[in-house]
């Protein structure tokens, strides 16, 4: 039976500002939902030290496949009056 997951589309964002220079950049991308279980054919999965985190065999990972990728820097505005 397939999750109820499997095939959804969905968005995943990250980002970073600099707080000293309040310059950042943001990435964006947008695709349908895939269940993996085990880590065959995961690239970078297979070697355990360069996982972020300790696995247990009945881990299964949520993978986008990719339809949309796009991306900007940016920079915040100071408020009014802010000189620093």
């Amino acid at each position: 039976m397939a999750h109820p997951l499997e095939g959804t589309v969905l968005a995943f964002e990250t980002g970073n500002i600099t707080a000293s220079t309040r310059t950042g950049w943001s990435v964006l991308t947008i695709g349908r939902a895939r269940l993996f279980a085990g880590t065959d054919g995961l690239d970078g999965f297979d070697d355990p030290t360069r996982s972020p985190w300790s696995g247990s065999a009945d881990d299964c990972y949520l993978l986008i496949d990719i339809a949309s990728l796009s991306g900007h820097r940016t920079t915040l505005l100071r408020p009014t009056g802010d000189h620093r």
